[in-house]
């Protein structure tokens, strides 16, 4: 079903190569050539870039750590577009499954880049704490190139690499940068943290708005709720229906590729709490596997220049001079949107 879909957005992706342009990298062998740009507006702590579908304006939260591509069920709905089922598809993320379907748009537009006449995903339960956003633009699209994301700085670009095995990439800091390795995991930016020393599976996630870990990963490292010092930290939506509570706890280290972050403050989600199915023929609900344990979200990529090279595995980045990770506690009854 997976690569059924990706190859229903190949139009948009063909739409994203424009005007091929070549930024040279040290080793003159090396050409990065640039597939295209997205303009990033930060809304508090979610990058958007804009939208329209059959000319309604709409915004689009840039989320790497989403697997699909997807239109919000609840513009979808305001727009009373036609949706249609998609047979044997679940997603799951903070808050629970989403049964996703489909509908036909004459006209989406992504940035500057029009894509006609296109069958899309839907899904999504409740508002993403911005009432505007009307689509995710996921990493089915961004896994086609490297990505350069720079948040501080308003922008996403797109690189196609011809012939740069082995060659530094941060072409902003050839000199001076620091590297992460991407996981073999197809379908999504995961590297491997070291918290407090551990080993922790992460994704690059810039849908989430503060970096986060998993209530259950974190009780393996002996944080719970309960321990000294954790703080309740208001409420984190997802793709499902349920809202779960969070809190935030300071750990001692977040080891990410080269980068030593100490005294982190990191919040606490039980993130795959409702990710769980029911097997055919049985009655007893599973626990979907092969789930992140941490997301590396919004708060770390503000601090940071970073290239994801999907052609190398590699992950390079610089500091921008902000904290890269600064976790503050929102008001009571104030909701994170931390969705994956």
């Amino acid at each position: 079903m997976r690569s059924v879909w990706k190859a229903a957005l190949r139009p948009a992706l063909v739409l994203l190569l424009f005007g091929l342009a070549v930024v040279s990298s040290p080793a003159q062998a090396c050409k990065l050539r640039a597939a295209g740009h997205l303009p990033i507006t930060m809304h508090g702590p979610q990058p958007l870039t804009d939208g329209a579908i059959n000319g309604t304006p709409m915004r689009i939260l840039v989320d790497t750590g989403a697997q699909q591509t997807i239109l919000w069920r609840d513009l979808v709905e305001r727009l009373d577009l036609r949706m249609t089922q998609v047979n044997g598809l679940m997603m799951y993320g903070v808050g629970g499954a989403t049964r996703p379907k489909a509908a036909r748009v004459e006209e989406l537009r992504i940035g500057d880049h029009v894509v006609k006449d296109g069958r899309w995903l839907v899904a999504g339960e409740q508002a993403l704490g911005n009432a505007e956003i009307g689509m995710l633009l996921g990493y089915d699209v961004f896994s086609e190139f490297d990505i350069e994301v720079d948040l501080a700085g308003g922008k996403m670009a797109f690189y196609a690499p011809q012939d740069c095995d082995g060659t530094a990439l941060a072409h902003w800091s050839p000199q001076q940068f620091m590297l992460a390795d991407l996981n073999d995991t197809k379908g999504r930016a995961e590297i491997t943290v070291l918290l407090n020393g551990k080993p922790v599976k992460a994704i690059l996630d810039t849908g989430a708005s503060t970096t986060v870990i998993d209530a259950d990963a974190a009780r393996r490292l002996g944080v719970t709720e309960d321990s000294p010092d954790v703080v309740e930290a208001g409420a984190s939506v997802g793709i499902g229906k349920k809202v779960v509570r969070n809190h935030v706890a300071t750990f001692e280290t977040l080891q990410i590729g080269d980068e030593m972050i100490r005294n982190p403050k990191l919040r606490i989600v039980p993130m795959h709490r409702y990710s769980r199915y029911q097997p055919r023929f049985s009655r007893l609900n599973v626990q979907v596997e092969d789930l992140p344990q941490m997301l590396i979200g919004a708060d770390w990529f503000l601090a940071h220049r970073v290239l994801i090279s999907n052609s190398q595995r590699r992950v390079y980045f610089t500091h921008n001079g902000r904290k890269p990770i600064l976790q503050t506690v929102p008001p009571p009854g104030e909701e994170d949107t931390s969705d994956s």
